[in-house]
């Protein structure tokens, strides 16, 4: 399956859906601003699916399918913005399903990690809009503990246990740069898995862990996300699926 095939997923599952949608709310008719109480029930469903997928081992098609039909018999209060606000809905989900249809069909890997990744992070990125809490800035590199991103896992339900906070430095021959090291283990990875959330306090010692983690002393890094002054690492046995909604809450951490 190549990447064409996937561009025809998304136009059927547009076509399909009524994703183009043309805003009732032109025509002339002035609609008052949505107030975050008109919003609670797109936000209510963005939430839910991040919970969903965040405490799935997989992305299963049959979901997405009724978190579409759920969308689309959503009702909302007529009000300025809320039917651009339940279109990003609708294509986040629907970027969840070419991803979950890839997966389902064991092709094109690649296509599916980006358009679940794509979905994921624009659902984060609603939450945030939504709920008055301004989107990541990429660009700045510091100003994140471990306990923020222990946090962001938490609040979308990821699978974290057995955490263990002001975890001592980490064996071999890793360098001991980090400022904050915390150890946690994935309950859904079969037979031990776990991760680590490593904090910096400049670029210079995040750079040494990643030269670490790149060069011939580790065989296997796993999965290794990055984002301003953190590093988390992921044992490799974990599903891809997991791995990208993990970063997709990284990246979008204030």
């Amino acid at each position: 399956m190549h990447k064409w095939l996937a561009v025809i997923l998304v136009a059927t599952i547009l076509i399909t859906s009524g994703a183009a949608v043309v805003s009732a709310q032109g025509g002339g008719s002035a609609l008052p601003p949505c107030t975050e109480a008109d919003l609670q029930g797109i936000l209510g469903i963005a939430l839910d699916i991040l919970r969903t997928t965040g405490n799935a081992s997989r992305f299963e098609v049959a979901d997405m399918l009724g978190w579409r039909e759920e969308i689309a018999a959503l009702e909302i209060p007529a009000c300025a913005e809320a039917d651009s606000i339940r279109l990003q809905l609708r294509l986040a989900n629907d970027e969840l399903l070419i991803g979950a249809l890839l997966l389902e069909r064991g092709e094109a890997l690649d296509t599916a990690a980006a358009a679940i990744n794509e979905g994921l992070a624009a659902l984060v990125g609603l939450r945030y809009a939504l709920s008055g809490r301004p989107a990541a800035q990429s660009e700045v590199f510091g100003g994140l503990s471990g306990d923020d991103v222990l946090a962001i896992f938490e609040e979308i339900g990821l699978p974290v246990a057995d955490v263990v906070r002001d975890a001592g430095p980490a064996g071999g021959d890793a360098p001991h740069t980090e400022s904050e090291r915390i150890t946690f283990t994935l309950p859904t990875v079969f037979d031990g898995g776990v991760g680590q959330i490593l904090i910096f306090a400049d670029e210079a010692s995040r750079d040494a862990w990643l030269a670490y983690l790149y060069g011939p002393e580790v065989a296997e890094p796993g999965y290794v996300l990055l984002h301003r002054n953190v590093i988390v690492q992921l044992s490799a046995e974990l599903d891809q699926a997991a791995a990208l909604q993990f970063r997709a809450a990284l990246q979008n951490l204030e």
